[in-house]
């Protein structure tokens, strides 16, 4: 009994430095960070092309190792999402000043669950990148990767 007590404490102790969760509510796991802002869950997935390019095929055509690619997802049940333009309201700060997306492609849009791929820029090969997103709380949404893909 005591072996499965143990046990069952690494087994959550692991799981909770897996998934870590910032003062800034933000939490994280591998390449995807996770916000919530009011009644709006935001997912983002920092990929690399291989995968971006298994999710949206159409991203053959672009230069893929001259971009920082995004997928994103937006969950409520009570905010009408439509109201909210992610090429609008995202901004990536690697180096210098924040850059704007240079795409959004939606792969699902509904009032309330949004999913796609967001394009931006490589301004540099390596160091953090920080996606800042404005869904309409008193702050933005700032998640961190420390490195990129």
């Amino acid at each position: 009994m005591r072996i499965l007590i143990a046990l069952a404490a690494i087994a959550a102790f692991t799981v909770a430095a897996a998934c870590s969760s910032g003062d800034d509510g933000v939490s994280s796991s591998g390449m995807t960070r996770k916000a919530r802002v009011g009644d709006i869950t935001m997912e983002a997935t920092l990929m690399d092309a291989a995968s971006g390019l298994a999710l949206r095929p159409a991203l053959e055509v672009l230069p893929l190792d001259t971009l920082v690619i995004f997928a994103i997802t937006l969950d409520t049940h009570s905010t009408d999402l439509s109201n909210i333009s992610l090429a609008a309201a995202a901004v990536l700060q690697q180096v210098g000043p924040g850059t704007v997306p240079r795409a959004w492609m939606p792969t699902k849009e509904e009032a309330h669950h949004v999913e796609g791929i967001l394009l931006f820029s490589r301004l540099s090969e390596s160091g953090p990148v920080t996606l800042v997103t404005d869904l309409g709380g008193d702050k933005p949404v700032e998640m961190t990767w420390e490195s990129q893909v």
